[in-house]
């Protein structure tokens, strides 16, 4: 499994991150099935990422760091 955050906003001057009308997104890729999931998350922080990452990833996938 890959995880990655990153942040999306619809005004290009906004090129910084966590700027005021930009949205955080974490994305789960598991390779082996093909399959990705996106979660928008308000504050990108290891707690919240680490949170979506053990309520998300089966006991027996890898984490690629």
């Amino acid at each position: 499994m890959e995880v990655d955050e990153t942040y999306f906003a619809r005004d290009r001057r906004f090129s910084h991150r966590g700027g005021k009308s930009m949205k955080g997104v974490v994305t789960l890729v598991d390779r082996s099935a093909g399959r990705a999931r996106s979660i928008v998350i308000d504050d990108v922080t290891s707690r919240t990422v680490g949170k979506i990452v053990a309520e998300n990833m089966a006991t027996e996938a890898r984490l690629i760091a």
